[in-house]
Formats: structure tokens, sequence, C-alpha cells
């Protein structure tokens, strides 16, 4: 596993309403927009940031409220979290990007799609989901309370931390991972969850027109291949390729790996 965080400068960042977010590469670039899952900050895509930038693509990052640099705002519809992503494309003015989102981002990345289709160029989705059946919803949910209750957030992010990767990385990179969802508290990591889990976008992704790239992580507990593979299979224009070796933060686990699927296909 590589180092968890890139160094970037206050020249690449941006603040716009409720969002901070990282912007580099050349500004006439194709555009690329990174959404990190919950807990990660932009800064956890340092790998795909460099190399995508390395073959002249604008990178813009965006930390979703509560993460890195983004001040936490109350949500009470998910839409809210895609509509702080469109402010950020109306601050840098970007017009049609290509998108790639991990697990929550992944279904902003959707929703971004179904809501703003002229701002979508192609679609990257990386162990997400649209919609997540309510059982599994309640279950995830009090089981987390419950680790909540016995071993207080730290406790919490640990077993979150721990379960979301197949491959154990350096102590130091560990505590960096953890210490960003207890930075992330426990108001706005249940109440993140709590509007995640209910979004239906089943409808909405089936409606996506634009070329899709689904990737799954061979061990990924949380978003398994078989659900990635149905999941690419709703996808007008979707195709599946699997990430071996690594759970559910591939970007982080197997970074050679993801960012050349991603530009592969961004380059097709």
């Amino acid at each position: 596993m590589t180092s968890t965080f890139s160094r970037t400068t206050a020249a690449d960042r941006f603040v716009v309403g409720h969002v901070a977010g990282v912007d580099r590469g050349p500004v006439t670039g194709d555009p690329v927009l990174l959404l990190n899952g919950l807990g990660l900050a932009a800064e956890t895509w340092a790998h795909q940031i460099a190399a995508l930038v390395g073959q002249g693509r604008r990178v813009v990052a965006v930390d979703r409220r509560g993460h890195g640099r983004s001040p936490y705002r109350p949500v009470s519809r998910f839409t809210e979290l895609v509509d702080d992503v469109v402010a950020a494309l109306d601050h840098l003015d970007l017009g049609p990007v290509d998108v790639c989102g991990l697990s929550m981002g992944g279904t902003e990345a959707v929703g971004l799609a179904a809501a703003r289709p002229d701002r979508v160029r192609r679609l990257v989705l990386a162990d997400t989901f649209v919609a997540l059946a309510p059982e599994v919803a309640h279950e995830r949910m009090a089981g987390m309370r419950r680790l909540l209750a016995s071993h207080g957030m730290a406790g919490l992010a640990g077993a979150v931390v721990d379960g979301m990767l197949h491959v154990s990385p350096p102590p130091a990179e560990r505590r960096a991972l953890v210490d960003a969802f207890v930075d992330l508290g426990e108001y706005a990591f249940f109440q993140l969850m709590g509007v995640l889990y209910q979004t239906r976008l089943t409808a909405e992704l089936a409606a996506v027109e634009v070329p899709t790239l689904v990737l799954a992580a061979e061990y990924d507990t949380r978003t398994p291949p078989a659900s990635m593979r149905a999941l690419a299979e709703t996808v007008r224009d979707g195709r599946l390729v699997e990430l071996r070796g690594a759970g559910h933060f591939p970007h982080l686990e197997r970074p050679d790996e993801f960012s050349a699927a991603l530009s592969d296909f961004l380059a097709g």
C-alpha cells in the first residue's frame, strides 16, 4: 500500500459552499472528478491524481461535508451532497467531466449523472451500490451502533477500517485512516450513513447513457464482486473489471492496478 495522503499546495485547493477540494493539473486538460468513500479525504486519491495529472488531465477531488478540510453541515437528503458536487463544478467552471466515485462517492456519481447528465461524460463506479436492502441497512446500522456503545468512536473507526481492507497497511497509514473516521465524528458518520442507506437510485442507474466502468475488488465484503457484476449489467453501456487482491479501498490497496484500469477506460 502506498502513502495514504498526498502533498498539495494552497494553490491546488478550493473552497465553495459546504465543501473544499483539490484541483490539480493543467486547466486545459480533460477534467476528471474524484468522489471519495465515507471517511476518506480527497488526498487519499494521491496515486490516482498523480497518474492522471501525469497524463495531462485536470483532476478535481472533492471533500464531502465533514471530510478533509470541509466542515460538517447537517444533511437531511442525499441530493444535498450531489448539489455540493455541482456547486464545486460550477465554481471551477467545468463542463462535462469524467467522474470516478468510490463507495459512497459512487452513489453520488450516479446521483450526479441522474440529476445533471449534461455534466457527466463518462462514469467509473468502484465498490459501490445504488440501493441497499432495508434489512441489510438496518443490520449494518445496528451493528455499528453496538460497536460505538461498547468501544467508542475510536473502536468503531478501527473496526470499520479493518473491515474495509484486505491488505494490512503499515501502522501509521492505518492510524491515519482510523483518525479520519474519528475526526468525522459519530454524529456526522451516522447521519451520512443514514441518508446513504435510504437512497434508491436503481432506476436512475438504468437510465444512465454514458459509458460506465464498474470496478469490483476481489475481497470486498461490503460490495462483493457479484453485486458489482449486477450493477454493471444494469447500465446500458457498462463494463466490469475486477481488481485482484483488494478489499473495499482498492485505490489504496492496489493503486497501480486501480489507476491503470481508470486510465485505460478514460483513454478509450
